[in-house]
């Protein structure tokens, strides 16, 4: 199970548990409203927008959803990545962003995290970059954002202790203030992304959800209370999730009107996405599709509802090659509709407006890409290099040779073309038994034969470096991502790695070992 996913569903199961504890005694019976689990298909398509329409106040008469995907807003980052390890990450304005807020102003923020220092991008309705504000020495770990008329509200999850801070609308501080560690606390352990959505009530008092269920962290004078509440309070509606009859998922409620959503659909208390003057809601609802492999993928929608629990239409997400978590990368804008900004595998970046249909449309369609192949020996054996044979050639078809003995278990005669430091290794020096030395360290190494190559620099007269691309077990190039959980857009995945083959003693041997995944 991709671990982001698997992540996402763990806490929904720890919501459903601390919802029942806390609300099931609290809350009325309340009317149910079915949410159907299987619909019906429709096509959809995205169509760019030249003018976007102008911001509305959003009331029951002038809410109108689109039926189409629309893009509203494209940020190209067109500077490439060469895939090669220790080259520098271009600066991709908001690729892999944390969060996302459409302002009163219908002005487009961006929580540009990805890099360090972080920073806020703002830009208009026509999609120019309004400004740019570092985040540097002002919030850590920034995980969630919200834009008022006259604030910007951030979730910081990395200080110690955790914190929202206020920013005016020009990036300068106002205030900071520590979120309590008891509600980051499940279990007796610390929960280090605890807190996982901001609202900003009505009052002007800031409201949490999380490990603990929902509170009000501050007051409408910014005074911290950390006071639980039973629901989201908006425009005379009352807005919570609630625990289903059935006890193993929650509901999504309105007032006395429970919407339940039936497996594989499921709902939390983060899915309320934003609320209208006349009632209206939106909500993210995810939909986890198991495969044969025991694995599965997460499926993402967006569900909108009258005041009265009657559903008025139904989004799909567009995938993200970067998806966040907690619908951070979705926002109502003032205008009622919804946005999310997506990041696609060129590095660009597009808030698109969706589009609702009765039933959700399907995911387009991905045109499959070629596997690459093995690379094959240009010249006859590896053992016997003709007289012919450059340098270049006789250290090229060394590496070549290396890899592939390597991969198809001839450790012996692999391990012999290696003339790298095996005090850098974690076995030591092979000794005597060099073929049960590499057998050993190709159990988690990654001993994988030679897809391409592609640069070769000399060094020196006696050594080549070659820029390589290593196939996978499953016939794909191989791509090392970001370590130990980390972001992809932080770090980008890499495939082309740097290989040394020096002559020494009149014999061409490889100077670094196969890549070690830790």
């Amino acid at each position: 199970m991709n671990t982001r996913k698997s992540r996402h569903y763990c806490l929904f199961i720890l919501l459903v548990a601390a919802i029942g504890l806390v609300g099931c005694a609290l809350l009325p019976e309340t009317a149910q409203v079915v949410a159907p689990s299987s619909p019906a298909v429709q096509e959809t398509s995205i169509i760019p927008t030249e003018e976007p329409p102008p911001p509305t106040e959003t009331s029951a008469a002038s809410l109108r959803l689109p039926t189409k995907n629309e893009i509203v807003l494209t940020i190209p980052n067109e500077q490439p990545f060469s895939g090669r390890e220790g080259d520098p990450r271009p600066d991709w304005l908001g690729w892999g962003a944390g969060s996302f807020a459409v302002g009163p102003d219908s002005s487009y923020w961006i929580a540009d995290t990805a890099l360090y220092p972080g920073r806020l991008l703002q830009f208009n309705l026509q999609g120019e970059l309004l400004q740019t504000i570092p985040l540097e020495d002002k919030v850590l770990g920034l995980y969630d954002m919200v834009v008022t008329d006259d604030a910007i509200w951030l979730l910081g999850i990395s200080s110690q202790p955790a914190q929202v801070h206020q920013l005016d609308l020009e990036g300068n501080l106002e205030s900071s203030a520590p979120i309590p560690e008891a509600l980051m606390t499940q279990d007796g352990s610390l929960v280090s992304n605890g807190i996982f959505n901001l609202w900003i009530g009505e009052d002007g008092s800031v409201l949490t959800s999380g490990v603990n269920g929902l509170h009000r962290l501050l007051d409408s004078a910014g005074q911290v209370v950390a006071e639980p509440i039973e629901a989201l309070a908006f425009n005379d509606h009352t807005y919570r999730a609630q625990l289903h009859p059935d006890g193993d998922r929650l509901s999504l409620v309105i007032d006395d009107t429970a919407i339940d959503f039936a497996p594989p659909l499921y709902v939390d208390t983060e899915s309320f996405l934003g609320f209208n003057p006349d009632g209206s809601f939106a909500a993210a609802v995810n939909q986890w599709i198991p495969d044969n492999e025991g694995a599965g993928n997460l499926d993402q929608y967006v569900y909108y509802y009258a005041a009265d629990g009657t559903q008025l239409g139904i989004a799909r997400l567009l995938p993200d090659f970067i998806p966040q978590m907690f619908n951070h990368t979705l926002s109502i804008g003032p205008d009622g509709q919804v946005y999310q900004l997506i990041s696609n595998p060129d590095h660009s970046v597009q808030v698109i407006r969706l589009g609702f249909t009765p039933a959700p449309p399907p995911l387009p369609s991905v045109e499959p890409t070629p596997n690459p192949t093995r690379m094959p020996p240009l010249l006859p054996t590896w053992t016997v290099m003709p007289p012919e044979a450059s340098d270049q050639e006789q250290a090229r078809e060394t590496l070549v040779a290396f890899f592939s003995l390597l991969a198809d278990g001839q450790y012996a005669e692999g391990g012999a073309l290696f003339g790298g430091s095996y005090e850098a290794t974690p076995y030591g020096p092979p000794g005597a038994d060099l073929e049960a030395w590499w057998q050993t360290a190709c159990g988690s190494m990654l001993c994988l034969p030679v897809a391409a190559i592609t640069e070769v620099q000399q060094s020196s007269p006696d050594e080549y470096l070659f820029y390589i691309e290593f196939l996978a077990e499953n016939g794909t190039t191989f791509v090392m991502g970001p370590c130990c959980g980390g972001s992809p857009a932080e770090t980008p995945a890499v495939w082309q790695f740097a290989y040394p083959v020096k002559k020494v003693d009149d014999r061409w041997t490889v100077m670094r070992t196969p890549l070690f995944v830790p």
